[in-house]
């Protein structure tokens, strides 16, 4: 168990992190909710030892951690192949895989193909692949991955949801995150950094609380995925071919968002802060509104 008691973090006069208290436990990932900027990276920086804490203290169940971390800004060996790069970090373990164990593992991120190829080569989805392999080869104890999807397609993201249940099943978990997403099917346990304070919630809390929501897509969508959203959900089409489509959960939500992106469609989301869906009222009458432009 790795524990933070009343952990406060202060630059000069700003208080980052208001008496934080925490408690990660192995095979129970935690998924930390936040807008960019107000403290979840300093947060971690500080449960891994980069950064002290100006008030408070931290127990681990252990003196020493592999650690696996995907930072929010990348950086990788540029003039160096993938190959290259995954035999380094592999030689730092105690427990080195085989070469044919190697050979697995990078299929597995579906790397194989470019395993010649230099780092600044490839896309950035698949420079991202490599960092993820790069946090877990040595198959290690507390993870932190911080906004690991960012920049990634819908297809990495599902590759990535499958390689972190993979990898993480006997580590203590933290994703950073600003949205949700398919990190839903990671974890089940979230938690909001708002004004220097943890808010905890169950994603079932999540989902239970998104409800009554009305999307409004404005402008033609193309007839086939016009049939499927009538075929799966309450569609209503106006005269102008605008059309309502009557959400009542958060993976509704997010498949409908999943089907109108794969034909390259700009959407444009009017949104609520994730803090203030938790707290819409369950009378039936209140609808949030999000609103699709651009199509």
């Amino acid at each position: 168990m790795i524990e933070l008691k009343n952990i406060t973090k202060k630059y000069n006069d700003k208080v980052v992190l208001d008496s934080v208290n925490l408690t990660l436990e192995v095979g129970k990932p935690l998924i930390i909710l936040g807008e960019n900027g107000i403290g979840k990276s300093t947060l971690t920086k500080i449960i891994l030892g980069y950064e002290k804490p100006t008030k408070g203290e931290i127990s681990y169940d252990s003196k020493k951690y592999k650690i696996g971390y995907l930072p929010e800004f990348r950086g990788l060996y540029k003039n160096v192949t993938v190959q290259e790069l995954l035999n380094l970090f592999n030689s730092f373990g105690k427990q080195n895989k085989t070469t044919l164990e190697l050979d697995d593992y990078i299929k597995e991120f579906e790397l194989d193909k470019y395993r010649n190829f230099l780092l600044q080569d490839l896309s950035k989805g698949n420079q991202q692949k490599v960092q993820l392999a790069v946090a877990f080869i040595n198959n290690p104890k507390l993870v932190v991955l911080d906004e690991p999807f960012s920049g990634l397609d819908i297809y990495n993201q599902q590759l990535f949801v499958k390689l972190i249940a993979k990898y993480t099943i006997e580590s203590y978990l933290i994703i950073i995150t600003h949205k949700l997403g398919d990190l839903g099917l990671v974890a089940k346990k979230v938690a909001m950094l708002k004004k220097g304070k943890l808010h905890f919630y169950k994603l079932s809390e999540l989902e239970e609380n998104v409800k009554n929501i009305m999307i409004v897509t404005v402008k033609d969508v193309k007839s086939d995925k016009q049939k499927i959203l009538q075929k799966n959900y309450n569609v209503i089409v106006d005269s102008s071919s605008q059309i309502s489509i009557k959400i009542d959960n958060l993976q509704s939500m997010i498949n409908v968002l999943k089907l109108l992106e794969q034909d390259g469609v700009r959407i444009k989301i009017k949104s609520f802060p994730v803090e203030q869906l938790i707290s819409v009222e369950k009378s039936g009458t209140d609808e949030k509104l999000f609103s699709f432009s651009d199509i």
